[in-house]
């Protein structure tokens, strides 16, 4: 989803009406939709640890209800946010184990997993020569 800066109200007005919705039916699978699209636009505002909440429960109900592909969204999401938060080796781990999950899935979003990692493994090796 591509969002325009002056829309982050009200894509985060019009997800938090639809994750009432999805709470007030007990749709866990909704649920962990919508703190992912919570957890992106946190990220795009640069609201990092609102984003860090949103992606630990979208993970958290993902991980319960077996929705692989929600799994990997919200790691791919918060290894974004480690590391901006500057703990690449965090970061790091989650990036893997979302990539390894879309590799699986053949995600069409593959390739942003995969540079995540490429960019994250770069780092580390710069940090360890220093």
């Amino acid at each position: 989803m591509k969002l325009d800066r002056e829309h982050y109200d009200e894509a985060d007005q019009f997800f938090r009406e639809a994750l009432a919705l999805d709470e007030r039916s007990q749709h866990k699978e909704g649920m962990a939709t919508r703190y992912g699209n919570l957890g992106l636009v946190a990220r795009l505002r640069e609201q990092w640890a609102e984003a860090r909440e949103w992606h630990g429960k979208g993970l958290s109900l993902a991980r319960e209800i077996g929705r692989q592909d929600l799994i990997a969204g919200a790691l791919y999401g918060l290894a974004l946010v480690q590391e901006h938060e500057g703990r690449p080796d965090l970061a790091l781990h989650l990036a893997e184990e979302a990539l390894a999950i879309k590799e699986r899935l053949r995600d069409s979003n593959l390739q942003l997993a995969s540079r995540l990692v490429e960019r994250l493994r770069s780092a580390g090796k710069s940090g360890e020569e220093t």
